[in-house]
């Protein structure tokens, strides 16, 4: 028995890339209107109704490429910077939980399953680079 699967496309999506996607828009002479039929993610991204998935981008520069007016250098340095993004390995995960923990302030714990965590921690106000050497599993 074969098993077929689908990826979802809303467990990679991509935030903040809308505004992105809207000024290649309109760089390039494409009429969210004529559009929407041939790629409803397209004018949902321009019109910032949802976040871009990897997926999405991709079909948003195949679309951009067919139905451009013209794409000139800045254009080309958009979807170059998009093109980026959604191949990049960085990983966009959901937040499960956030619980409040009484006791000593500034203290973050940070838990990550089956994955390798060297020095670098990223949060979303402040890089702290760890002496700590390279730990793997």
């Amino acid at each position: 028995m074969a098993v077929h699967l689908t990826s979802n496309p809303n467990i990679d999506v991509i935030a903040g890339i809308s505004p992105l996607v809207k000024d290649l828009i309109k760089m390039t002479g494409i009429k969210i209107k004529r559009i929407r039929k041939v790629s409803p993610k397209l004018a949902a991204y321009y019109e910032n109704r949802c976040d871009a998935s990897r997926e999405g981008i991709h079909e948003v520069i195949k679309t951009v490429r067919a139905y451009a007016d013209s794409v000139d250098e800045k254009a080309e340095g958009i979807i170059s910077q998009l093109k980026r993004i959604a191949i990049s390995d960085v990983a966009y995960d959901e937040v499960v939980s956030v619980e409040k923990e009484f006791g000593e302030p500034w203290v973050y714990d940070l838990c990550v399953e089956k994955t390798i965590i060297s020095s670098l921690i990223i949060s979303s106000l402040i890089i702290v680079m760890s002496p700590m050497p390279y730990v793997g599993f």
